[in-house]
Formats: structure tokens, sequence, C-alpha cells
């Protein structure tokens, strides 16, 4: 027997590689570049282009309850806002995330990147998986509860167009028009990564970063100084750079290992490259632990640009201090940094409506909860914002979807079956 759900699925399915995709090939053929990699963006228009479309596509689904808005402030990239009031008793408020502007084309496409393109599935082009398909999917999801006459909470949806770029938009968008965001119980993001196609995956940690140069008399001073920081025997590096892992992050890491294929097994190597450790430990490696590098060498030797990535709590000005204490007779510049993000364990009944909603699309399996040993800096901001919220970070960005290189593209069964969670996790809040 169908479930009562039944009509939301019908729903997406019978409308997702008409109207969606229609969608989507329209904002991938509107070169909505971000502000900095397109100095004429100003005078182009493309990125308002994009918001129009957005609400274009936005109106035709004659959503009860919708009001949206492009805000535009004077020589700031645009900031669209959908809001939709609730259709059930819900006292919760959803509020889903996505971005308007895209990487620039670059070289090496084997198709026109504004020209859409299917193929065994997957839709190519700019902007098709970063992050083109995150409005539709939100918007789409809500029309899907409302079709199938099931309630579902208020939801809020935001769209910047500076993403790719500089955060200044975002957070003056945020803090000049505050009170057309609410506050949200739960932040939903549509803007990371998948590492199965049996399961979405739940991007809970990011790991934080900083870079800076150090200098001495010589190379072999300079290296020897950054033996301290990292040794180089281990490749570990300083222990005053890490946290204790929270035992649910551990936990969640040993399911992660036994669904995902080994690094081994997952890129090529070369010959006598060894990987250090097993699954578990990789995971917690790229996910909790910091890690140091070696960017660029100048003035012969005598300085040196370090990258480091940071364990999620580390606290970025803490760790700049733990750089200046380790280095104290040395020349240390600062050049940015940028505290990582753990999010909140979810609560029960948030937990429960989006296990139950996977379930019912990913025949029984549960949704991975993932790190990302890379930033997103924007969640720093979220979270500055929204102490109180839940955070839910997914995406359909696989490692060959080329998010940031030619041949960008979406797969598009995957994506449905992402909708058709995001709508039936709406429908049980």
């Amino acid at each position: 027997m169908d479930s009562p759900q039944q009509p939301i699925l019908s729903y997406i399915d019978s409308t997702f590689y008409t109207t969606f995709v229609d969608a989507l090939s329209t904002f991938i053929s509107i070169p909505s570049l971000s502000p900095l990699y397109d100095p004429n963006w100003k005078e182009n228009r493309n990125l308002f282009k994009q918001a129009q479309h957005l609400t274009d596509f936005a109106n035709t689904l004659n959503i009860q309850g919708l009001t949206i808005q492009t805000l535009e402030a004077k020589g700031r990239s645009p900031f669209l806002i959908a809001d939709i009031q609730p259709t059930s008793k819900s006292t919760n408020q959803v509020l889903f995330y996505g971005h308007l502007d895209k990487q620039p084309f670059g070289d090496g496409w084997l198709t026109d990147p504004s020209t859409p393109t299917l193929k065994d599935g997957k839709l190519y082009g700019r902007g098709s998986v970063d992050d083109g398909y995150a409005f539709f999917s939100a918007i789409t999801a809500v029309k899907a509860c409302q079709i199938a006459c099931i309630p579902h909470p208020k939801v809020t949806i935001v769209i910047e167009g500076s993403e790719e770029g500089d955060i200044a938009d975002l957070l003056y968008y945020m803090g000049e028009f505050s009170h057309l965001l609410g506050l949200p119980d739960i932040v939903v993001c549509l803007d990371t990564f998948a590492a199965s196609k049996e399961s979405l995956s739940i991007t809970c940690s990011l790991r934080g970063s900083m870079t800076f140069d150090i200098e001495g008399a010589c190379l072999q001073e300079v290296m020897g100084k950054v033996e301290r920081l990292q040794d180089f025997k281990s490749q570990r590096v300083n222990k005053a750079f890490e946290v204790e892992i929270p035992e649910h992050r551990r936990i969640e890491c040993k399911y992660v290992a036994s669904k995902l294929p080994s690094l081994a097994e997952s890129l090529p190597l070369i010959d006598g490259l060894q990987v250090l450790g097993d699954k578990e430990e990789i995971i917690l490696n790229n996910y909790w632990r910091p890690t140091l590098s070696v960017i660029g060498i100048e003035e012969l030797g005598k300085k040196i640009r370090l990258s480091m990535r940071l364990p999620p709590t580390l606290d970025s000005q803490k760790a700049k201090q733990i750089v200046l204490e380790i280095l104290s007779d040395t020349k240390v510049t600062f050049l940015g940094n940028g505290t990582g993000f753990n999010s909140p364990a979810l609560s029960d009944q948030v937990m429960k409506s989006l296990n139950e909603a996977h379930s019912q699309v990913f025949k029984g399996e549960k949704p991975l909860f993932i790190g990302c040993g890379a930033s997103i800096p924007f969640m720093e901001v979220f979270k500055a914002k929204f102490p109180k919220a839940q955070y839910i970070l997914t995406g359909c960005a696989f490692l060959d979807s080329n998010a940031h290189s030619a041949n960008e593209n979406i797969d598009l069964d995957y994506c449905k079956k992402l909708m058709k969670v995001i709508a039936l996790f709406l429908s049980q809040l």
C-alpha cells in the first residue's frame, strides 16, 4: 500500500526531467560569474539576470504563501530571499542556502560551458552542481508538499551572488536585512559534497585554515623552523594544534569507513606511495586533525609560505598564538585565517525525520555524516548569526563532478533523490 507521502514522490518524478532540468539548463546558459572573476559584472548584469530567472521559476509554481524579492544594494551582488508561509501548525522555520554566482570557465571543456549538455545521466555546464540545483530543489520540494496537500513548516530560501568570491556581500545582507531572515531552527545548506551514490552525505564538520610566512637566514634554517610545527618523519603536526575529537564524531567516522572504499581504492597511486593508517584513521586525519603544507618558497629559501588546515573546533586566533609561541624567535607574517565549523548534534526529532525521509528514498540506508578537510567560510557566518540553529549541509558534488574545473556536471538521478529527501523531510517537521 502506498504511503501518505507517495504523492510527494510522484510529483517530483513527473516534473523532474521537464520542469527542473529545463530550469537548471537555463541557469547554465546564463554566464553569472562571481564578481571576483567578472570585472564587467555591473555592466552585463548577468548576476541579476540569473536572480530574475530564479524568481520567474518560483512564480510559475504558484506556491501558496510565497513572497520573493531580490535585494540590490549599491555596488553589491544580488541577494535573493524567498519566504514561504507554513501550511502546518509547526513552529519550526527551515532556512535553505544556495548561491547563483559561478566559477570562471577555464580551459579543458569538452563542451561549451554555457551550453547545457545531457550525457549518460549527467547534465554538463558551469553552475550545474555548483550551485544551480540548490534553489530549484528547495522550492520544488515545497511545491511537492503543497501538491500532495501535506503540511510543511515555514521555509526561507536565501541565494547569494558572491559565494565564489568576497564574503563581504553576504555579511552585509545578513546584517542589514536580518529581519527578513527570521530565526531559523534548521539551516539546510545545499552546496556541499557527496561521497556515495547509495546515500546522502551530511557534512557535519569543516576544518579551518591559516596561511602565513616564516623567514630565516637560509633554507636549512627555515626548514628547521618548519619541523617545529610538523614532524617530518611521522608527518604529524605539533600536538599543540590538535583537539579532542567528540565521541559521536568518532562513531560517525567509523560508520563512514565501513561504507566507503579506501583511499587507495578511490585514487590512482604512483609507484612507491604508501597510504598511512587504516580507513578510519585516514578519515579522522582528513576531518579532524591539522595538516601543514609548504605552498611557496621565496628569496632562495629564506622565506617559506605555509598553509595549515585546522581542526573544526580550534579557533583560528588561538592557532595563530600557538604558532607565535612555537616560533617565538622567528619572523612570522600571517596572511589569512578562518575558524572551522562543527555542527551541533541534531535533535532526536530532527534526526528521526531525516532518517525516515532518507530511508524511503535510499532503500533503508542511513545518511553518511562526513567531515570536510577544506573550509567553507560562509558557514562561520551562519553559525555566528544563528547559534541555536541545527545545521544540515548536503549536496550533489562527487569527486568527478568537477565543481571548480572543466566539464562540471551533476548526476541528475542523484539530485532527484536529494530533492525527494528534502521534500519528505519538510513534510515530517
